[in-house]
Parts: structure tokens; C-alpha cells; sequence
């Protein structure tokens, strides 16, 4: 049953929900909605789950995405939005989270902020599509456990224009990730870890051009292919700390 659920007022939680069109002045928490639903918050969002598609309107947010759910976000805050998934993440030496991708048996979400002006952290599973809005974005393809799925996994990630964006790959253990608009922001970068920025040289003179697009293969067998982009240089990639 759809239902309209207007102005709430600070720090709500709502369970479930199809169809609902709902409404908050301030922050919101929303866990595991059916599907269809329509979210708008003057505050903070957390929003775990969701089915089919999905329309989320909120200051920032930090998504949980469900595996094969369409989401349309706008975030109109300068602050971060995080998009994480249902798989757990282990901690670096500095500290920082690395958050594994949807498993290879999950289907993959399109996340779609590219009407948002606040700044993305995407965190990218097996099968994604990623479109970042006019901010600088970061999305993180974090795939430790893809080496069980061979070249299985992959992703297709769109900075978005506007503000420069990075792009990171962290722990590859294989897979193909598209990279469709890295010549549409000035100063997009891909961040790769340091043993692999020791090797790029030798990644750059091996790579690919064809039909107008360029791959280059990591010595982790991750293959990334930039469409419409044939003048990689060094200066487009950094170490990763």
C-alpha cells in the first residue's frame, strides 16, 4: 500500500515501506524498504537496503545499497555522502576502512547522483554503475575477494563533471572496470597503491589504444579501460597512502 508520510520531525526511523512517498525536516532513518519508494530530508539520511528502484532527496546521506536496486540520489549539502554495501570491510595501517565490493554471486546497483552537489564516497561491488554528481567525488573499487571470481568481477564508474574526482583501486585481486567520463573533469585522478606506482611506467608503456578508448593492466591482473581517452600520462595517477 503507498502512503504519504509528511513532514517528521528530528532523527525519525521508519522499517519497511513500498511505494511510500515520505518526508522529514531533519534526519532520517530508513531500513530495509520494498520498493519504489521516494525519500526527501531536510537533514541527514541513512538508508539501508531498498528493492527495484528507488528516489532519495537529502542534505547528505550514507546509503546502504541492496543488491540489484536502482537509486536516483540528490544530495544538496557540500558534505560527504558515503555508499557503502552489505559486505564488511577491514582496516588499513592508517586506520582508514576498506570496504570489499558486493560479493560475485550479488547483483550490482546503479547509484545515480549525478544531479547531486554534495561530494561522493562511493564504495563499488561486483557488477556496479557509479555516476558521481558536480563534486569531487572518491570511488573506491576495494575487490579483495575478486581473485575467486577471476575477471568476473567489474564495474563501470562515471566521475561526473565539474569538480576533479579520484578513482581508487585498492587490494585488486582482478576484474575490468570502465572509467566512461575520466576526461570530463579537469584533475581527475586514479589512485593506485605504492608497489603499483612503482611498476605504472611499465603499465603505460604496455597499454592498449583501441577505437578511441585506452586499457592498462595492473601486475594485480586488474584491467581498467578509460572510454574516450587515448593520453593517459603519470600525472593522472598517485600513490594511495
Amino acid at each position: 500500500e503507498n502512503k504519504f508520510i509528511n513532514n517528521l520531525g528530528s532523527h525519525n526511523t521508519i522499517y519497511g515501506g513500498q511505494g511510500d512517498t515520505i518526508s522529514a525536516v531533519d534526519d532520517l532513518h530508513v531500513f530495509q524498504p520494498g520498493t519504489d519508494n521516494r525519500v526527501t530530508v531536510g537533514g541527514s539520511l541513512t538508508f539501508v537496503g531498498g528493492q527495484g528502484s528507488e528516489s532519495l532527496h537529502a542534505g547528505n546521506a550514507t546509503i546502504y545499497a541492496g543488491s540489484g536496486v536502482v537509486y536516483h540520489y540528490v544530495g544538496t549539502n557540500a558534505g560527504n555522502t558515503q555508499l557503502q554495501f552489505e559486505v564488511g570491510g577491514s582496516q588499513n595501517k592508517n586506520g582508514v576502512t576498506l570496504y570489499e565490493g558486493v560479493k560475485g554471486d550479488k547483483s550490482g546497483v546503479l547509484f545515480d547522483a549525478s544531479s547531486s552537489h554534495g561530494s561522493l564516497l562511493a564504495h563499488v561491488g561486483n557488477g556496479d554503475t557509479i555516476i558521481g554528481g558536480s563534486a569531487s567525488d572518491t570511488i573506491s573499487v576495494n575487490n579483495a575477494s575478486a581473485g575467486a571470481h577471476g575477471t568476473s568481477f567489474n564495474a563501470t564508474l562515471y566521475g561526473g563533471s565539474g569538480a576533479p574526482n579520484l578513482f581508487e583501486f585498492l587490494n585488486g585481486q582482478g576484474g575490468h572496470y570502465t572509467i566512461a567520463d575520466f576526461g570530463s573533469a579537469a584533475g581527475n585522478t586514479v589512485g593506485l597503491s605504492a608497489s603499483q606506482m612503482n611498476n605504472l611506467q611499465n603499465v603505460l608503456d604496455a597499454e592498449t589504444v583501441s577505437g578511441g578508448n585506452t586499457t592498462i593492466r595492473l601486475n594485480d591482473k586488474t584491467e581498467i579501460t578509460f572510454l574516450n581517452d587515448t593520453h593517459l600520462a603519470h600525472n593522472n595517477f598517485h600513490a594511495i597512502k
